[in-house]
């Protein structure tokens, strides 16, 4: 799902504008990292297996990582490259057909940011939940919930200096460092 989620931006580009630019440049470097994470270091590969491919190490020096590199044959490296495609293309795939699937929406959301400029997240919730289908609410407004479990407060935070119990205890005297960001 985070793959699908980060090939998103790129997706949008090729339905909307038919066209690719360098603005989903490092969601790509970034989904790229995890697949090969994923293929090389986590056995998420049926094809590879449950293996670690590894790298052969050599001395570190201040933390930096000078002498390594990859300890597989040139048909591993192959197979390696065809698994870390195939997740990514899968990924690209699975959001372009959600992005399809849901046009409407999307352009919705797009006139919307061009009102607003900016949306929180509940009224990007709010504005998707309006304009889905029936049986997709329940698993949207499942991880709208799920996203206002995990909300920070930043009002109720403590600000620097202060304490947690100056926080908990609602301290609202001169003395206090506890403010209201």
């Amino acid at each position: 799902q985070l793959l699908v989620t980060m090939m998103g931006g790129r997706a949008a580009e090729e339905i909307v504008f038919n066209e690719l630019t360098t603005g989903a440049g490092n969601d790509i470097e970034r989904i790229s990292d995890i697949a090969k994470k994923m293929v090389c270091s986590w056995g998420m590969s049926d094809q590879v297996g449950p293996m670690t491919l590894g790298k052969e190490q050599s001395e570190v020096f201040l933390g930096k990582d000078l002498g390594s590199r990859d300890v597989h044959s040139n048909e591993t490296a192959l197979l390696i490259d065809s698994e870390i495609r195939k997740i990514i293309t899968d990924a690209h795939d699975k959001a372009l057909q959600i992005l399809r699937d849901h046009s409407a929406l999307l352009d919705v959301m797009a006139k919307a940011l061009l009102d607003k400029e900016t949306m929180g997240t509940d009224d990007i919730f709010e504005l998707i939940l309006e304009n889905i289908s029936e049986e997709e609410k329940s698993l949207v407004q499942a991880k709208f919930d799920r996203a206002r479990e995990m909300r920070f407060d930043y009002a109720d935070a403590p600000v620097e200096g202060s304490s947690v119990q100056d926080a908990e205890a609602g301290d609202s005297t001169e003395e206090s460092t506890l403010g209201r960001a």
